[in-house]
C-alpha cells in the first residue's frame, strides 16, 4: 500500500461486467477521454466514438452530459494541484469532431 501512495499513477486495474455497462446505457457512460499525447488518429477515433454516442443518444447531448475530455497527466502529483482547493485537475474539455 505504501508503494501505491508514493506512485499514484502506477498500474491500476478494475474488473467490470460488460453486460452491466450495456444494460445501463446511456447512463453507464460518464465521459469519453483521450490522452493529450495520443496520435491524431487515436484522437480522431475517440472524437468519432463520442459523436456517434451522441448521435445514438441525443438527449444526453442536450442535457450536456458525457463530455469529451483531454487527459494531461501531471509530471508530478503537485503540478496540477489547485492550492486553494487542494485538488488535482488533470482533465480539460476537448472540442468534439463533427461527423
Amino acid at each position: 500500500m505504501q508503494q501505491d501512495l508514493q506512485n499514484p499513477y502506477g498500474h491500476n486495474e478494475i474488473v467490470i461486467d460488460p453486460q452491466s455497462v450495456v444494460d445501463g446505457l446511456p447512463g453507464s457512460v460518464l465521459a469519453f477521454f483521450v490522452m493529450n499525447a495520443s496520435s491524431p488518429a487515436q484522437q480522431n477515433r475517440t472524437r468519432a466514438a463520442h459523436a456517434l454516442f451522441h448521435r445514438d443518444w441525443p438527449k444526453m447531448k442536450k442535457k450536456g452530459k458525457v463530455p469529451l475530455l483531454v487527459y494531461s497527466p501531471p509530471a508530478s502529483v503537485t503540478s496540477h494541484v489547485n492550492e486553494e482547493q487542494g485538488e488535482l485537475k488533470p482533465f480539460g474539455f476537448a472540442l468534439p469532431l463533427a461527423i
